[in-house]
Formats: C-alpha cells, sequence, structure tokens
C-alpha cells in the first residue's frame, strides 16, 4: 500500500504529465489561442484593429473579447505559437489541478464515489475539448471558482479573482447578485470597483473618447434588442459593452476609434 505522501506524489506527477500531454497537443493544434496570439500581435504592431472582421485572424476567426484581454496575451507573443499554446495550455490545466485540490480540501474526503463521478462525467468533456481548443474559459472558471472558495476568508482577493473574470468573460457576472442576496457586501462593492477599473483601464493605451456617451441610447436600443447568450458575441459589434463604450466606439465624426479604425496590415 502507498502511503499518504506517496499518493500526493504520483497525484502531482499524473497532473504534470496530463498537463504536458495537453501542451504537446495543443502547441502542434492551437485553434482557439491562435485568435488571441495573433489578435494581441497584430493590435500591439498596428497591423491588425482591435475588433472586426481583420482583427484576430479574420473573419470569422476574429477577436471577441474585451481590450483587457489583448494585454493578458501579449506576454505569450513574445514566444513562438507552439511554444506560446504549448505555456497556454500547460498553464491552465495546472490551475484546473490546484482548483480540484483546493475543492477536494474543503470539502474532504467522500465515501461515495457519485460525488465525484458525476461532475466528472457532465463537466469532464467540456473541460477536455477547453484544454485540446486553447480556449480561455478554463481560466475563467478557475478565477470564479478560487473566489467563491475564498469568499469569507479573504474578501477582497475574492473579489479581485471575480472582477478579473467578470473582466473577461461576462457570465461571472451573475455571481455577483447572488452575493448580494447572501450580504456579502464587501465583496460585492470591491467586486464592481476592480471590475470598473480592469475594464477601463485599457484607455491608458488606447485612450478615451468621450464624445462616444451621445452612443448611450444606441447601446441600450442594441441590448434590447439583442439575444442575450454566453458571451455576448451577437450584440452589435460597435456598442456591445457597457465598460469599454467610452474608449472603444466610433466616434461622431466619422472617424474611427481605437477598436474600430483599420490598420495598415502586413
Amino acid at each position: 500500500m502507498l502511503t499518504r505522501s506517496q499518493k500526493k506524489t504520483a497525484l502531482v506527477l499524473v497532473s504534470v504529465l496530463i498537463a504536458l500531454g495537453f501542451a504537446w497537443y495543443v502547441s502542434n493544434n492551437p485553434m482557439d489561442f491562435r485568435v488571441y496570439y495573433y489578435g494581441a500581435q497584430g493590435v500591439f504592431n498596428d497591423t491588425r484593429p482591435v475588433y472586426g472582421f481583420y482583427s484576430g485572424m479574420g473573419w470569422p476567426m476574429h477577436y471577441r473579447y474585451p481590450p483587457l484581454f489583448l494585454f493578458i496575451a501579449r506576454p505569450f507573443t513574445f514566444l513562438p505559437l507552439p511554444w506560446a499554446a504549448a505555456l497556454f495550455a500547460f498553464l491552465k490545466a495546472i490551475a484546473l489541478f490546484l482548483l480540484i485540490r483546493a475543492l477536494w480540501n474543503r470539502l474532504g474526503a467522500t465515501g461515495s464515489r457519485a460525488a465525484w463521478l458525476i461532475p466528472l462525467l457532465i463537466a469532464g468533456p467540456y473541460v477536455v475539448e477547453d484544454l485540446r481548443y486553447g480556449n480561455a474559459q478554463s481560466f475563467i472558471f478557475v478565477l470564479t471558482g478560487a473566489a467563491l472558495l475564498t469568499l469569507t476568508a479573504m474578501p477582497v482577493m475574492a473579489a479581485a479573482a471575480l472582477a478579473l473574470a467578470i473582466s473577461i468573460k461576462v457570465w461571472p457576472l451573475f455571481f455577483v447578485p447572488v452575493l448580494a442576496a447572501r450580504r456579502e457586501w464587501k465583496a460585492v462593492g470591491w467586486t464592481m470597483v476592480f471590475t470598473t477599473v480592469l475594464l477601463l483601464l485599457p484607455a491608458l493605451h488606447f485612450g478615451v473618447d468621450f464624445r462616444s456617451l451621445a452612443l448611450l441610447p444606441e447601446l441600450t436600443k442594441g441590448l434590447a434588442s439583442e439575444r442575450f447568450d454566453h458571451d455576448l458575441s451577437r450584440l452589435p459589434r460597435t456598442c456591445r459593452d457597457v465598460s469599454y463604450l467610452l474608449t472603444y466606439v466610433k466616434p461622431l465624426n466619422g472617424s474611427a476609434a481605437p477598436c474600430c479604425r483599420t490598420s495598415r496590415r502586413a
């Protein structure tokens, strides 16, 4: 029989091997990661716009995330694409294993196999698909899970993690009303503060055009008329997100804002 220490060592080795396996696969098949990579690379060397048909890898693989994610993806562009994709996948897998470990420590061992088997069967295929495609969804899930796990002990840190998740994907925002219903006011307040700061932070690079305030009625109309799906990808391209309306939509005089201008292409 293996000792407890040996079991932990074996689990760590298996986790690292699985992470390396996904890293190797994604390095040869970057798929979604290519959009982040070429999108960030193109924006910061001024060869591609932030949004539009020529962003990312071009339609239909154009960039759809908030501008903040370009800054998160930028460090990966200093590596060749295969190495960058491998590192991205490896970090995602390790982050997931760390979250699973934290859940295990919080919930403790259980005598029922169904307690772990059922979630594994339901979520497992989606996790494998996410790791295989090189999508950012796993990081969002880990950030949200870490926020909920540390909510009581470290509410400010939890708020920062949840805010970062919200600033990349919209779905973690739906936990804010839940926290408000539980009267977790400190976490709710700091989450909204951090989210506002993070979403407006790219304005330091792209600049701000306050004339875009006149487009608020258009934004409201668009939000009311479009289907609210999981990532807001069907909302109008020029005004789908309140958080960066002032910075990234087309100004009134017809000239292009940073997100809309068509930069010279390589």
